[in-house]
């Protein structure tokens, strides 16, 4: 899935808007706590050449707009997960007995 994230980005040839920066940091925080339990080392890797990506097609106006928004990006992250965590739960790990 990061693979293709990371594809997608490094087609694109225009810069990324504030609202596109935002929308993408998004999509790819909310793969990322959904398969969380999954994560090795390479899938790490390519996440933070994703945002590499992303850094790269941003202007410094763009980048510091967003952390100003972070915030509440992480109050939406929170709303998708918890209004998904039905259809998502067949990616949770069973927990073992003790």
């Amino acid at each position: 899935i990061v693979l293709a994230f990371l594809s997608a980005f490094r087609a694109r040839s225009e810069r990324y808007t504030l609202a596109a920066l935002m929308q993408a940091t998004l999509d790819v925080e909310f793969v990322a706590s959904i398969l969380s339990q999954y994560t090795t080392a390479r899938a790490s890797e390519l996440q933070s050449q994703v945002y590499q990506e992303l850094d790269q097609r941003t202007d410094n106006s763009a980048r510091m707009r967003l952390q100003n928004e972070l915030p509440e990006m992480r109050a939406i992250l929170k709303k998708l997960r918890d209004g998904t965590r039905g259809e998502f739960i067949c990616f949770k790990k069973q927990r073992t007995a003790r």
